[in-house]
């Protein structure tokens, strides 16, 4: 994966992020599997502006012990 360095910061940020805008159709499971691939294949830029509350509490699932990663 490519990381780029914030210019305020010492944080590196994937080149390839994962956005919300259609990810509310799928179900709980789906959307926690998705993100738990992105996080293992080094994905750390994740949008989370939903248009529904939906995928908040997979994100919470697939986020939880994994805060360094993310």
């Amino acid at each position: 994966m490519e990381y780029r360095k914030l210019p305020h910061g010492n944080e590196k940020i994937s080149t390839i992020g994962i956005g919300m805008g259609s990810i509310h159709e799928s179900s709980e499971e789906e959307i926690e599997e998705t993100i738990n691939f992105a996080i293992d294949n080094g994905v750390n830029f994740f949008d989370m502006v939903a248009s529904k509350e939906k995928p908040y509490k997979a994100y919470g699932k697939a986020f939880k012990g994994r805060r360094e990663k993310v």
